[in-house]
């Protein structure tokens, strides 16, 4: 059955709307009506609407186009978490076009079976599940001798052979023993042949692939199997792109001619169209090396996978497993993670354009997530360090954000209204009633007091504490009335039980900070007094006011201190009492990451942010864009068709249709996912470096904010939200593991696609339909650009240069409250710079910032205004760098010399001469005349080979007098 593809609408437009349309009678009307009516529904299309309600699940959406995408009127379930299902995350592990090699990994294992089966002379049993402990030690052993060989085809075919393992060993599912034979009668032969009945798919089939791949995979790392996928991943590594054509690496596509799709209609040059892009062809061998680790890692450290028979010893593997991840790699100096990080920068420069860059951003979030812990590990670790310092606990965002109901602006409230007033309630004739003599100035007053009031009700609903953890029961209509109509409250017999109103609650502790109340304390002097302290007396209340006294009891009370500030105040001393203090550094797996990738990390960024511009849906590929598409391009495929919107809708060939279809969304689906695991990348080392020390923070920023990661986190969140949220570039079908599951099941055929099988089912009475990933990213990208502007009034100011408000405001679609919690925090940090007239027309959102986001006791964020002072981009940039040299200078100068700094560059604050020691002159100097000569020097060869050649020009043949030179240097009286 042919598909019709998302965007065919675009192109072709619909045949059954446009019919219709063509059907109806287009009647004129005057301005007057026009002007009327702007804001209200037209009769064809209120005839036409629809309840704008997210649409089953089960039938293929053309979600392609906004008309087409149903707005969200529900909280949507969604769980922020560290990652999604491990079966999900493998899933995202491989792109459409690489499920043919599925088919790959199977008839090699069933040829090393056969070749093993002649050569040693011992039958195996029909599936691995079957072989005994010896065995499966055995054939796993045999095939990481074989991943050393040096034939390349070899290679090849044994980490194939362990990935088709590592998957589950999917063939042990395709037994046919009592499978029914069926004849049919085949018209050219004359005769009844027998056929094979396609056996039922059993809907526990991909999960039972999943739980037996994990099984595989503490069998794998038993034998050595994730030191010998590293060490062929090293090996592989260093091979280059560039290859002479008898290597057996070269590309097909260079036979081809073929262009890639993301370089396509790039450059009309024809040097550059004849150039030789790399395919999925040159990186073969690189993709199923990461895809076995990746397996392994995940599969291994999956504790949700819902397995009943894991034992003790699978927990014990899975710590040593989470161990030998973090450790250097056998045969080699650094970790994984080092390695993985290394192969972005040939990526970026182009020297490797091969690099499979979607299952390396893949593994470096796993491998993050591994060795430094997710969100959950964070809180526990900054509650701890908290306690440590003596400090008082906060509460966790995420844990009260995700309990908050989410927040309905008011154009979200005027699209459900309208939305339910379409499709349900209002007629044809109220319309063309309220059409005919509503006026338009006054229709638009009492639409939005209504809504606001619907609003204001809605949003009082949801902000109740009872409504996030369980809903009252219902009153009555009867009761409503009857409370309405009668002022009488006195209960009566089988009258309804009111429901009790709890008191409402922010749900945040207000903070202030030592300098907010110091602050405070000197105004209050100033206005009553006119007299002022020096700076730092907070505590001399002498002859103020109670009533100020007392305000000021309440901000001590809500005093909250940082880690952030202890850490900026501990090295302020650290620079200026170089002798009298030692900084203590504490060796944690986040300090030695910094340790290790400090040298690089301006790199590491740069490549990340890199990749991910080359992941912006909307922006088409330029001639320096990079090649983010090499998992999903086959060089079979031509880049003018993969490009363009003209393919052939012709049922009769569906082949084609299907082709391509399954293209144009493999290639939005594989930019989706790596936005989403480039995303967490960057959200994990910001948040990680914070809660180690600030200044590490402030670098990481500092590189992204010079790599212009602002208005490339404003660009990604710049689209339409519900087509984000909604999207559907997903195809079922073809995911892992029910594509492999379907292949074996159904005599090695693959799944051709229908409209039942190329979207999950869904229970019925789920919520609104969403993409895990897509809000993931979106949270983690709000969350991120919260990081990089907060207390920086200068970046702050930057938001505003790219019109960041608007942006901002189209999220409140998404009906997440963790989201939205973050873009209030975003519009409450620019809100004096936007100007009265704006918080006026959006009294909404500020509402909403005062009821979710937490306060701050003395912030003027709601009615100062800024819009005039001119910003500096550069100088308060320009002493956070100061910092982080002379931190990077003091802390790591003795492992990599080039942070050394003179003490003139990096000027500190303040004019005292501690702050600018230069430490170098008060190292030790030995001036002991014994030592001095008694020390062994190692004198250079060119020394020793001039040596006598000196002694006889400057010593043997020169004439000196020595009693002269005794007397002009004065040492005859020495001498006495």
């Amino acid at each position: 059955m042919g598909i019709r593809p998302n965007f065919a609408e675009d192109v072709y437009g619909d045949k059954e709307k446009r019919s219709a349309d063509d059907e109806q009678v287009e009647y004129s009307e005057s301005s007057l009506a026009a002007r009327r009516s702007a804001n209200v529904l037209k009769l064809k299309q209120l005839k036409e609407a629809q309840p704008m309600i997210t649409p089953a699940y089960g039938g293929f959406v053309h979600h392609e186009s906004s008309d087409n995408v149903a707005a969200i009127d529900k909280d949507l379930d969604f769980e922020y978490g560290d990652s999604d299902s491990g079966i999900r995350e493998m899933a995202e592990l491989y792109s459409y076009s690489e499920i043919e090699e599925f088919g790959i990994n199977i008839n090699n294992w069933k040829e090393y079976i056969e070749e093993s089966y002649d050569k040693k002379h011992e039958e195996f049993p029909p599936t691995f599940e079957e072989f005994s402990m010896i065995q499966k030690n055995y054939v796993i052993q045999d095939l990481c001798s074989r991943m050393e060989s040096a034939d390349l085809e070899v290679r090849l075919k044994s980490a194939r052979i362990i990935l088709f393992l590592l998957q589950g060993s999917a063939s042990d599912f395709a037994s046919l023993e009592n499978e029914e034979i069926e004849y049919q009668y085949d018209q050219k032969l004359l005769m009844n042949v027998p056929i094979r009945k396609t056996r039922e798919m059993d809907p526990d089939g991909p999960t039972m692939v999943y739980h037996r791949a994990i099984e595989n995979s503490f069998v794998c790392y038993k034998n050595g199997v994730f030191q010998a996928l590293c060490t062929l991943l090293m090996t592989e590594i260093k091979e280059p792109f560039e290859n002479p054509p008898n290597d057996g690496r070269i590309s097909k596509a260079s036979s081809r001619s073929s262009r890639n799709a993301s370089m396509a209609d790039l450059s009309d040059s024809e040097k550059f169209r004849a150039r030789q892009l790399p395919t999925m062809v040159d990186n073969e061998m690189l993709r199923v090396i990461l895809a076995g680790i990746y397996h392994m890692i995940v599969q291994i450290l999956d504790e949700r996978s819902g397995r009943e028979d894991e034992t003790d010893e699978d927990i014990e593997l899975r710590n040593a497993f989470r161990e030998e991840v973090q450790e250097p790699i056998e045969n080699g100096n650094e970790p994984l993670l080092i390695v993985l990080f290394d192969m972005l920068h040939p990526f970026y420069i182009g020297t490797a354009p091969h690099f499979p860059i979607k299952k390396i951003v893949l593994l470096i979030w796993k491998i993050l997530l591994l060795s430094l812990g997710g969100w959950e590990e964070l809180a526990a670790k900054k509650r701890e360090l908290r306690i440590k310092a003596g400090l008082e606990v906060m509460e966790d965002t995420i844990t009260v954000a995700s309990s908050q109901a989410a927040f309905i602006a008011k154009e979200q409230e005027h699209v459900r209204n309208m939305a339910h007033r379409a499709g349900s309630l209002a007629r044809a004739g109220m319309m063309a009633r309220q059409m005919a003599y509503n006026d338009d100035s006054k229709d638009e007053d009492a639409y939005s007091d209504t809504s606001s009031e619907s609003s204001t009700v809605m949003s009082k609903k949801e902000d109740s504490p009872s409504a996030t953890s369980s809903t009252p029961p219902s009153v009555p209509e009867s009761s409503q009335s009857f409370r309405q109509s009668s002022g009488e409250q006195t209960p009566r017999v089988g009258s309804p039980v009111f429901p009790i109103v709890q008191k409402k609650t922010l749900p945040w502790k207000c903070k202030t900070n030592a300098q907010d109340i110091e602050d405070f304390i000197q105004k209050g002097r100033l206005k009553y007094f006119n007299y002022d302290f020096e700076p730092g007396d907070s505590t001399s209340l002498f002859g103020l006011p109670s009533a100020f006294c007392g305000a000021v009891n309440i901000l001590r009370k809500n005093m909250y201190t940082s880690l952030t500030e202890m850490q900026v105040k501990k090295e302020e001393q650290l620079n200026r009492y170089l002798f009298s203090m030692k900084e203590e550094i504490p060796e944690t797996k986040t300090e030695a990451l910094y340790r290790k990738i400090l040298p690089n990390l301006s790199q590491y960024i740069c490549a990340l942010v890199k990749v991910m511009v080359s992941s912006v849906p909307s922006t088409k590929a330029r001639h320096e864009g990079l090649n983010v598409l090499i998992d999903c391009l086959t060089p079979e495929m031509e880049a003018s068709d993969i490009l363009s919107n003209s393919i052939s809708l012709d049922n009769s060939t569906s082949s084609p249709l299907e082709e391509g279809f399954r293209l144009a969304i493999d290639i939005n689906r594989h930019k989706e996912i790596i936005v989403k695991s480039l995303s967490a990348i960057l959200l994990l080392l910001v948040k990680h470096f914070k809660l180690n020390h600030v200044y590490q923070f402030e670098f990481i920023c500092q590189q992204i904010v010079y790599v212009n990661g602002i208005p490339l986190i404003l660009k990604f969140l710049d689209q339409n939200t519900n087509k984000l949220i909604q999207s559907r570039h997903e195809i079922y079908a073809y995911n892992y593991p029910q594509c492999l599951y379907h292949y074996v099941r159904n005599n090695e055929e693959w799944p051709i696609l229908t409209q039942d099988n190329i979207e999950e089912s869904r229970p019925p009475g789920a919520g609104p339909y969403f993409m895990w990933r897509n809000v993931f990213f979106a949270v983690n990208l709000i969350r991120l650009l919260n990081k990089l502007v907060k207390a920086k009034n200068d970046r702050v100011k930057m938001l505003m240069v790219f019109k960041s408000a608007p942006v901002l405001k189209r999220l409140f679609k998404v009906r997440v409250s963790i989201l939205q919690l973050y873009v209030l925090k975003a519009i409450k940090m620019q809100s004096r710079y936007l100007g009265r007239q704006w918080r006026k027309s959006n009294m909404d959102i500020i509402s909403a910032i005062y009821s979710k986001v937490r306060h701050r006791m003395t912030d003027d964020w709601a009615f100062a205004s800024d819009i005039k002072r001119k910003c500096d981009y550069q100088k308060e940039d320009s002493l956070i760098k100061a910092s982080i040299e002379r931190f990077h200078s003091r802390r790591y100068s003795r492992l990599y010399p080039q942070f050394a700094i003179e003490v003139n560059d990096a000027p500190m604050p303040g004019d005292d001469y501690l702050n600018r020691v230069d430490m170098r002159d008060y190292q030790p100097v030995d001036t002991c005349a014994h030592s001095v000569l008694g020390e062994n020097i190692e004198l250079g060869l060119k020394f020793k080979k001039g040596y006598e050649k000196w002694l006889e020009q400057e010593v043997f043949q020169a004439r000196i007098d020595w009693d002269k030179l005794l007397i002009e240097t004065r040492g005859v009286d020495d001498l006495s």
